[in-house]
């Protein structure tokens, strides 16, 4: 089933052209979430799923960290997996791979991962239950999952073809229903994010701060309020 939510046809793999501090698009807030998500893999994990990975910029980052890893990247998007197959091959690592899964259940084994990574992704699936059952499903008793989502802002959207936009209170609700949660964080500052929404210096300013080692997007709060954009939740499967 081919999904809406497809940039990777007209984009190319845009994750990576962002990613890099060399290119015109580096992307500062992009790189503190991935960032977020790095620092919490723990160095002891074997085998990983990246739910949603799109172009496979993501999993090319873990696996790069954790070279005795494993990591398996899924997306219902068949574009984005034919580029990540491109800028995997490109790259050379040989411990990950890629595959197009439709959504609904996956083709793993009960079990069969110690950690799954979930970027931005819940904020786009219409059945987000039947979907936290499945991950479920496939992480091993003691596992983890990881979750980033936009922070839902009082009378706007981050994105229109989001079909759900959370709150820190919404988002541990709607994992508690098959996690522990351990805790919910926040980071991408607002007042920093919205100067650097606007394109204009504040943006090149902030970007060649975080090209040069000092990402403001970095900065990270428990238990977060408005002020900051950007979620982060730690939840241990039983």
């Amino acid at each position: 089933m081919e999904a809406a939510f497809d940039k990777y046809l007209t984009a190319g793999a845009y994750h990576w052209a962002e990613g890099s501090p060399f290119h015109w698009r580096y992307n500062a807030p992009l790189i503190a979430r991935y960032r977020s998500v790095l620092r919490r893999i723990p160095a002891g994990a074997t085998r990983i799923l990246d739910v949603g990975c799109g172009d496979g910029y993501l999993s090319y980052l873990i696996a790069k960290q954790h070279p005795h890893a494993h990591i398996t990247g899924i997306d219902d998007e068949a574009s984005g997996i034919r580029q990540a197959d491109v800028m995997t091959v490109r790259s050379g690592l040989k411990n990950l791979e890629f595959r197009h899964v439709p959504a609904g259940p996956t083709p793993f084994r009960d079990a069969e991962f110690c950690l799954v990574v979930l970027a931005d992704v819940i904020e786009h699936v219409p059945q987000a239950p039947a979907m936290l059952r499945e991950l479920k499903r496939v992480l091993a008793g003691g596992g983890a999952l990881i979750v980033t989502t936009p922070n839902r802002q009082p009378g706007s959207v981050w994105d229109v073809r989001h079909v759900k936009e959370y709150t820190p209170r919404e988002l541990r609700s709607e994992l508690e229903t098959f996690f522990r949660v351990d805790a919910v964080y926040g980071s991408w500052p607002m007042q920093h994010f919205k100067t650097w929404r606007r394109k204009r210096a504040g943006r090149i300013v902030l970007d060649l701060a975080a090209r040069t080692g000092w990402n403001v997007f970095d900065s990270e709060i428990g238990n977060p309020d408005q002020s900051f954009g950007q979620l982060i939740a730690v939840a241990q499967s039983d």
